[in-house]
C-alpha cells in the first residue's frame, strides 16, 4: 500500500486517523459522556483542564496502573489477558476520542481469563460489560438514524450507560487486584475440582491440535477467504 508515499506514510496515516474525530465522546457510554462530553470537542474544558487533557492523563494512569498489576502478579496465562481487558477497559471509560466498539475485545479477554482462573467473579465481570456494550450499541445506532432523539430520553440512557461503565471497569479493577495479587479467590468450580483434576490433567497432556484440526482450519480459512474476497 505504501506505492511512492513518504518512509513514515503508515504513523501519519494512523496518528491522522486517531485524530480525525476530534471529540471528548463518539456515542461512548464513559466518563466524557457523563459529563457532557459526547460530541464536544475535546478542546472543551471539564473541572479546570480540557477533555483531551483529563483524557490523557486517564490514558497513561490506566497503561501504567495496569503494567503495574501485571509486574506484580505471578505473570501466569491469565494475567496478561486479566491486565489487558483491565487496560483496554479503563482507556474506554475515562479516555477520549472514544467508540462504544472499543469494548468487544474486553468480553473475549475477560472470558480467557475466567477459563483460566475460575473466578466466578469474572463473569459477574464479564454480564456487566455486555450490558453496559449492547445498551450503548443500540443507542448509538438509534441515534445515527433519529438524530432528533437526542434529548430528554438519550440524555438518560447516556447517564445510565456510562455510570454502568464506570461501575463496571471499577468491579473488574477490585476483581483483578484481588486475582493477581493472590487474595482470596471465589471458584466456579469449586465442589466439582477434585472430580475434573484427573480430566484436566490427561488433557493437558494430550496435543493441542490433531492432523484432522489443522486440515478442518485450513479448509474453513479458504471457504471464508473465498466468500469474503468475492466481489471485494
Amino acid at each position: 500500500f505504501k506505492g511512492s508515499q513518504e518512509p513514515m506514510w503508515f504513523m501519519e496515516k494512523l496518528m491522522g486517523t486517531a485524530t480525525s474525530y476530534p471529540y471528548a465522546s463518539i456515542e461512548a457510554f464513559n466518563l466524557m459522556a457523563l459529563l457532557g462530553g459526547n460530541w464536544a470537542s475535546v478542546s472543551g474544558e471539564m473541572l479546570g483542564l480540557t477533555y483531551g487533557a483529563w483524557g490523557t492523563i486517564f490514558i497513561v494512569l490506566s497503561c501504567g496502573g495496569s503494567i503495574w498489576l501485571y509486574i506484580k502478579s505471578k505473570k501466569d496465562r491469565g494475567s496478561l489477558a486479566l491486565c489487558l481487558a483491565l487496560m483496554l477497559s479503563a482507556i474506554f471509560a475515562f479516555g477520549q476520542y472514544m467508540h462504544e466498539r472499543y469494548v468487544f475485545p474486553v468480553l473475549m479477554l475477560i472470558i480467557i481469563a475466567f477459563l483460566h482462573y475460575g473466578d466466578r467473579r469474572l463473569i459477574v465481570s464479564y454480564v456487566m460489560f455486555t450490558c453496559g456494550l449492547l445498551l450503548n450499541a443500540l443507542a448509538a445506532f438509534v441515534i445515527t438514524d433519529h438524530v432528533d432523539w437526542r434529548t430528554g430520553g438519550y440524555e438518560f440512557i447516556t447517564i445510565v450507560g456510562s455510570l454502568l461503565t464506570i461501575v463496571s471497569v471499577v468491579y473488574l479493577a477490585s476483581v483483578c487486584v484481588d486475582v493477581l495479587m493472590g487474595r482470596v479467590r471465589h471458584p466456579a468450580f469449586a465442589a466439582k475440582e477434585k472430580r475434573t483434576a484427573p480430566v484436566l490433567a490427561a488433557a493437558a497432556s494430550m496435543p493441542c491440535f490433531s492432523k484432522k484440526d489443522r486440515l478442518y482450519c485450513i479448509g474453513l480459512t479458504v471457504i471464508y477467504g473465498i466468500i469474503a474476497l468475492l466481489n471485494l
